[in-house]
This record gives structure tokens, sequence and C-alpha cells, in this order.
């Protein structure tokens, strides 16, 4: 492989190692994207298995002006007083295609195409990796410290179905 994809498996063993160790004082590692809300330390956790659409649905809070970035692929639980304390896990963001189509301004700011050489559109469920410090500029977004969990939600746009939020503090 070239220098770039193997300087991003460094990353991720360091990231692994790192996470490991975190479990093992008792973090819970949860495979989330999440959204703080704009005036509070309230986090919205978005989690998923690959491809239900954490991205999309993150991407569509954010626009509506009441919730900024908070991290894209982990988050770290953890005890803090009567509630759970989130922390945010900086990330290689993998967005999907089709999460592109629906926000083709993001796509253009990222410099992503959504088709290949010879002009056949990628397929919707297609990921392309993303430089951090470029999505967080093109989302508007900023590295955030820590929140209180408030909400889940549990999106399921790519099966058709619909969005399950819980209340994990009965907020």
């Amino acid at each position: 492989g070239d220098a770039g994809t193997a300087f991003i498996h460094v990353i991720e063993l360091v990231r692994y190692y790192a996470l490991l160790t975190e479990q093992a004082h008792g973090t819970v590692i949860l495979h989330s994207a999440a959204i703080r809300h704009r005036d509070s330390d309230h986090v919205v956790a978005l989690v998923g298995a690959k491809g239900a659409g954490k991205t999309t649905t993150m991407l569509s809070l954010l626009a509506t002006g009441d919730y900024v970035y908070f991290s894209g692929d982990k988050l770290l639980l953890d005890r803090a007083g009567a509630g759970l304390r989130v922390r945010g896990w900086p990330d290689y963001p993998h967005v999907g295609i089709g999460t592109l189509r629906d926000h083709p301004g993001l796509a253009q700011r990222l410099g992503v195409r959504l088709t290949a050489d010879d002009g056949t559109p990628l397929p919707d469920r297609h990921k392309v990796l993303i430089d951090p410090a470029r999505y967080l500029a093109a989302i508007g977004g900023t590295v955030q410290a820590c929140g209180r969990l408030s909400r889940v939600i549990l999106p399921r746009i790519h099966e058709g179905g619909r969005q399950t939020r819980f209340s994990p503090l009965g907020a």
C-alpha cells in the first residue's frame, strides 16, 4: 500500500490500543455518531449498525441549527455523578455516497465525486474516507471535550424504518 494507507493503519493501531485501555478502566465504547445541543452539554447519541443512517441523521439534525457536531463514530461512556458522561472520539470519517447525494453541498465542500471516473454513479452504500480536519471544516464542527448523555436515537432510515428515540435520563 501507499504511505497514506500505512499511516492510517498506524493511527488505527494506536486508537485501538487506547480504546482497550479505556475499556480496562470501565469505560463503555459505543459505536455511535453524536451531536451536542448548541446551548447545553446535552449529547444525543445516534446508535446503529454500519449503514443504518447515523451520519445522515446527524447531518439533518445539524442543519436545524439546534445542534453542533460532537463525534462521528464512537462515544466513550462512564458514570459521572448521577448521569452518564460521554466523550467524543476523534476519527477518520467514512461517509456513504448515499449520504453525500442527500447533501450535495457537503460533497462539494469535501471534494468528493459521486461518480466513478467513467461517469457511472457510485453505489449509495460505497463509503469514502475523509480527512478529519477537512470534514470538521466542511460541516462547521469543532472538537468537543465531553457532555452528558441525554438521548439515544436508533436510526434505521436505510432499512426503510423509522427512528426510535430513547431518553436514558428520563428527560
